[in-house]
């Protein structure tokens, strides 16, 4: 596969052949393009993938017809820059509007809000950055935005770039177990967040989970559970996993809620072995046809995000998200989230959650370990589009699965990325309680369930550290039938969103 960037064009709907024609008059070496089928159906526009040479720095917006580009997305996915704290907007030299708090309706009986961090300038610059119009944004683009986050980082790192402690997967050393280790070590990780209580409703049998990652192993999943696959390259098998660590996902998932349908999403690693942000979206297109022809609804876990503590100031209403947006207002999709594993990489003075996981669509979801104690990696709120994430926290320590077998990953667990599809197979289980509920009440019924007095916190409704607290299924199940008096379900609905 060549180094390459892609680039998101959105048109006006028919126009996407002229405008191809004028690019390639313009001198634009243009090697793929890839028509996204499903956002197009979505948005009622001509909306297509652009790959360009990875020196390529920008593209032109002012073509007839287009009506906006996001570009070098390869970017959102694969700097890895570690983050200072910033003295405000002006350190990014563009231009933000001041952010001005929405105006929320009265939260009552909302309770103490413990650990919450002040916002300082960084974070309003960032939260300001996600409120600017889209048609302004383009005006300077995404590789402005770049550009100035490298300028602060070679100030600041002049040696060159800090390493993350976790590595690029968010995971230290791991040894590799003996098969015979066996699921059974994950029984007390399904204790602890009430999966063994909730089966006694049910085990997820009403439920399809997608995971989007690196395949699945086909060992992984009963052939009776399987609900199909995709794969972003032709040559692809959804049902084959080289790293590991989608099939992680997938085996917890199916821990949790053994009776859950499995549906695997396999975008291509670029050169570097990153998940290249083209073939997720194209991977992401694919679900949203899926969903659009009536296959859904489907929950989409997601571990994996952006790295590197400056993509903070990346705006996180790139069309994927605007997508997962709409769907989620449809009840089409419903999505969990690694919180991420920048917490140590970030420090305490700069952002750490941010991007896809903290939208509010989102349940982002932060690790304990065996010590129901906050690991010292996992990310921390408030969230740069939505404060209240991370929304609750799950255990993660000891024997995992990986690929077809299993790996000790030690105290330090397998980072929030096995944390995410424990909440993904508590949504089956919900999901497969009450199949008529909306997306929103759900989420509530999640975080209402979740308990911060069994991390340490009793009495604290809310902390930027564990969230609401635990997982715990079974309470969410009981809880379900007055989530929509849980406070989260108003904040949710009053925080501005983009449509």
């Amino acid at each position: 596969m060549s180094h390459n960037a892609s680039w998101i064009v959105q048109a006006a709907q028919g126009r996407q052949a002229d405008i191809l024609g004028e690019y390639e008059r313009r001198g634009y070496p243009v090697q793929r393009v890839d028509s996204l089928r499903g956002a197009s159906r979505l948005f009622q526009q001509d909306i297509f993938t652009v790959w360009l040479p990875s020196a390529v720095r920008d593209v032109d917006l002012h073509v007839a017809g287009v009506i906006g580009v996001e570009g070098g997305l390869s970017m959102l996915y694969n700097v890895n820059t570690p983050g200072p704290r910033f003295n405000g907007p002006e350190a990014l030299g563009l231009p933000f509007p001041r952010f001005v708090p929405p105006s929320l309706p009265p939260l009552p009986n909302w309770g103490p809000l413990a650990l919450w961090q002040p916002l300082g300038p960084d974070y309003l610059a960032a939260l300001a950055l996600q409120r600017l119009p889209l048609a302004q944004r383009s005006r300077y683009g995404f590789n402005t935005i770049a550009d100035a986050q490298t300028r602060i980082h070679d100030l600041l790192f002049p040696s060159g770039e800090a390493i993350s402690p976790l590595g690029p997967l968010g995971l230290g050393a791991v040894v590799n177990a003996p098969r015979a280790a066996s699921l059974a070590k994950l029984e007390p990780i399904l204790d602890a967040i009430g999966a063994t209580e909730a089966w006694r409703e049910n085990q997820g049998e009403g439920a399809t989970v997608a995971i989007l990652d690196t395949g699945v192993d086909p060992s992984v999943i009963p052939d009776s559970l399987k609900a199909g696959g995709f794969a972003s390259t032709p040559d692809g098998n959804p049902w084959r996993d080289d790293v590991g660590h989608g099939s992680m996902c997938a085996a917890i998932v199916h821990a949790v809620a053994p009776k859950a349908k499995i549906y695997s999403v396999r975008p291509s690693p670029d050169d570097d072995g990153h998940l290249s942000a083209g073939e997720i979206y194209l991977a992401g297109d694919h679900l949203i046809g899926k969903v659009l022809d009536g296959a859904g609804p489907f929950i989409l876990n997601n571990s994996w995000g952006i790295p590197g503590c400056l993509s903070s100031f990346i705006p996180a209403d790139i069309i994927g998200l605007r997508a997962l947006t709409r769907l989620d207002e449809m009840n089409l999709m419903l999505s969990s989230w690694a919180a991420g594993n920048y917490h140590a990489q970030c420090g305490d003075d700069s952002i750490s959650m941010y991007g896809s996981a903290s939208s509010a669509f989102a349940l982002a979801v932060g690790a304990v370990g065996e010590d129901l104690r906050p690991q010292p990696y996992s990310s921390r709120g408030p969230g740069v589009v939505f404060p209240m994430q991370p929304a609750v926290c799950c255990p993660t320590y000891g024997t995992l699965p990986w690929g077809s077998g299993f790996r000790d990953f030690g105290q330090q667990g397998g980072g929030t990325s096995s944390c995410a599809p424990q909440v993904s197979g508590a949504l089956a289980i919900l999901q497969t309680a009450y199949p008529k509920a909306s997306n929103r009440l759900l989420r509530a019924a999640i975080r209402a369930g979740a308990d911060n007095g069994k991390v340490g916190q009793s009495g604290v409704l809310y902390s930027v550290y564990t969230g609401f607290g635990l997982l715990q299924v079974d309470r969410s199940l009981r809880r379900m039938p007055l989530a929509n008096t849980h406070p989260s379900f108003a904040l949710e609905a009053a925080w501005p969103t983009w449509r």
